[in-house]
């Protein structure tokens, strides 16, 4: 399956699923080369140490979890744990600063679109990064023990897009 395919799959599957409003405008979901994008207050923070490298590094995979995490309309504390549990496994050996992670994270506002370009970018160019993705995300569904009808949902567009992918 073609990486258009896998969009149009993965947006398909989507259709239908609840999803809540933004509820701020002027953040971008994935972080862009030009730094110009993000918050500019958050950005300067984000430049001292090297989080900002490793924000940019795994933006389809932060992308994909805080997408989950917010799918439900909530976004708990424990969420917030295993996405920088997530970033700390991805960039063990790079000296960034977690908090500062999170408060981007909980930031960005990824829409269903966002999060199947996300998955797809992931599945046809590190596939294997898919795969912690995946263990991170059902992680995320379970950590505020409760798992609602649109994780579950968007959950099961990633393992149909990991299924594909290997």
């Amino acid at each position: 399956m073609g990486i258009e395919a896998l969009v149009d799959a993965l947006v398909r599957r989507a259709e239908g699923a609840a999803y809540p409003p933004p509820r701020a405008a002027g953040f971008s979901p994935a972080l862009p080369d030009d730094d110009a994008a993000i918050n500019p207050s958050l950005a300067s923070e984000l430049k001292r140490d090297r989080t900002i490298e490793v924000l940019k590094a795994n933006h389809d995979a932060l992308n994909i979890l805080v997408f989950l995490a917010r799918c439900d309309g909530e976004y708990h504390a424990s969420e917030d744990d295993v996405i920088a549990q997530f970033l700390h496994d991805r960039a063990f050996d790079v000296d960034f600063n977690a908090d500062m992670a999170i408060r981007y994270a909980r930031q960005i506002n990824p829409d269903p679109e966002c999060f199947c370009e996300s998955v797809a970018a992931l599945a046809a160019e590190r596939p294997e990064e898919l795969v912690t993705v995946a263990q991170f995300a059902k992680l995320l569904i379970e950590a505020d023990g409760v798992i609602a009808d649109e994780e579950e949902e968007f959950a099961l567009a990633l393992a149909d897009a990991l299924e594909e992918a290997l």
